[in-house]
């Protein structure tokens, strides 16, 4: 499918709660995510993205970050009390996918967008605290799409 953005209707996020959504979530991410669908590690939410025209086109995952990550801990100048107080406001951006089938200019972008406006709230709802920074990994010799290989 290829089209326009405003041609797929509303883009919903729609978290995953159900068993309905969890079994659509992992079929998607089993059949089209080089990782597959997990495991996701420790504190975790995920999402379906689905078009008003076309129906389910993507899914996205959270989860919570690795403890240690060199390259993130120096970026952010963390000495290790600071890294061991304050990890857990991290969040991992572990999955994310638009269905190889869905050919749209801008998609992924305005999904990560609309997405990562509710994520902060629902995080706080589920977990109790608010992350303060998202992160995301990229495998540069497995990831094609243009969004995400200039990570």
């Amino acid at each position: 499918m290829s089209c326009e953005l405003a041609e797929l209707g509303d883009v919903e996020i729609i978290r995953v709660t159900t068993r309905f959504h969890s079994k659509l979530w992992r079929s998607m991410l089993e059949a089209h995510h080089y990782l597959g669908s997990g495991p996701l590690c420790g504190a975790q939410l995920r999402y379906l993205v689905r078009s008003e025209y076309y129906g389910w086109i993507g899914g996205l995952s959270y989860s919570a970050c690795a403890r240690r990550v060199e390259s993130r801990d120096e970026w952010i100048g963390w000495t290790e009390e600071a890294r061991k107080r304050n990890h857990t406001f991290v969040i991992n951006n572990s999955r994310y996918l638009i269905a190889p089938t869905v050919r749209v200019k801008c998609l992924a972008s305005h999904v990560l967008a609309k997405c990562q406006t509710r994520l902060v709230d629902d995080w706080e709802r589920v977990y109790k605290y608010r992350p303060v920074l998202l992160e995301t990994y990229v495998g540069t010799r497995t990831v094609f799409g243009k969004l995400l290989s200039g990570s």
